[in-house]
């Protein structure tokens, strides 16, 4: 019995044996598996790192070309190389002091239409003089790159009637105007301008009304002095100073509109403005001279709702400085 078990046993580890040799395929285990999942992961990985820095190039290229476009934008203006002094026909120029641009020095035509070019040669015209004392020239059209009137630029032009100043300009200088007695247009003063030099505009007594922009900041002092045919004056919200004698001596001017930006007003501002009867003082105004109506007899002053006269505008000087 013994002996038929053994041989039983035999055939069997026999069968296994021969089952296991035909059979080809070599068993997939789970851990060759996973390994090949590992190696997926990490060609997929490989492939989004790989796009992920083609997109981080792209954006850094994009990011420095908008950051150089920027700085295009800003840069400020530079010198121009090769100016030159010189003359037209009709103007003497020379290079402003930055170099940027002409300044015209001298007018030697004799047209009574004067037109100021934008460019002489290529480069800008930024400033304007030299034109004080001439008797042909009646009207003026300033070029679109001029930004300065340069102090006494116009002064004493007795035959000019108008001026067309363009919104480039930023400033008009001290006794730019002075002494345009024919001046008889209203002026209008562009947003870009800032800043009304000293006697810019004085004695021009022909001048019935001015248009002031929405960027003046400051009126010089005696600007409109004596400006007899002066009959009204609207100052925009931008204005804060003004200064001495601003507007004295302006005999027809009959109604003042105060902006609420002002806050200071410099003595006598409105001396011997006689046809003035009443103004009101805006609340934003901390600074004031009691002299500041000197010789306007009739004024009616008004400030956050009480009225003071002639006598009392020393009460005025103490209501608003606080003295």
């Amino acid at each position: 019995m013994k002996k038929i078990l053994a041989i039983l046993m035999c055939a069997v580890t026999a069968l296994t044996v021969t089952a296991c040799s035909d059979n080809n395929e070599i068993p997939y285990s789970k851990s060759d598996k996973d390994k090949s999942t590992s190696d997926k992961a990490d060609k997929d990985k490989n492939e989004d790192k790989d796009k992920a820095d083609e997109t981080s190039e792209d954006s850094s290229t994009s990011s420095n070309e908008e950051s150089s476009s920027s700085e295009e934008t800003s840069e400020p203006r530079k010198p121009i190389e090769n100016l030159t002094a010189g003359e037209t026909d009709d103007f003497v120029y020379m290079p402003n002091s930055d170099r940027t641009g002409y300044k015209i020095t001298k007018y030697k035509g004799s047209a009574a239409e004067v037109v100021i070019p934008a460019e002489i040669d290529g480069a800008p015209v930024l400033e304007v003089a030299g034109f004080s004392n001439n008797k042909n020239v009646t009207s003026v059209k300033l070029g679109n790159s001029v930004t300065k009137i340069d102090h006494s630029a116009f002064s004493n032009c007795q035959n000019l009637e108008s001026i067309v100043i363009p919104d480039s300009v930023t400033g008009i200088g001290n006794y730019a105007f002075n002494g345009c007695s024919s001046l008889t247009d209203t002026i209008t003063i562009p947003d870009s301008v800032t800043t009304i030099g000293d006697g810019a505009f004085q004695n021009c007594s022909s001048l019935e009304g001015v248009n002031f922009g929405n960027g003046v900041a400051k009126i010089g002092h005696h600007a409109f002095y004596n400006c007899i045919s002066l009959t009204s004056i609207d100052l925009p919200d931008s204005v804060t100073t003004v200064y001495a004698y601003a507007f004295a001596n302006c005999k027809s001017l009959a109604s003042v509109n105060l902006g609420n930006g002002v806050t200071t007003f410099v003595n006598r501002a409105f001396e011997d403005c006689t046809s003035l009867t009443s103004i009101v003082i805006p609340d934003s105004v901390t600074t004031i001279d009691s002299e500041i109506f000197f010789g306007v007899k009739n004024i009616k002053v008004t400030y956050k709702g009480k009225t003071y006269d002639y006598a009392h505008l020393v009460d005025l000087e103490k209501d608003i400085n606080g003295t």
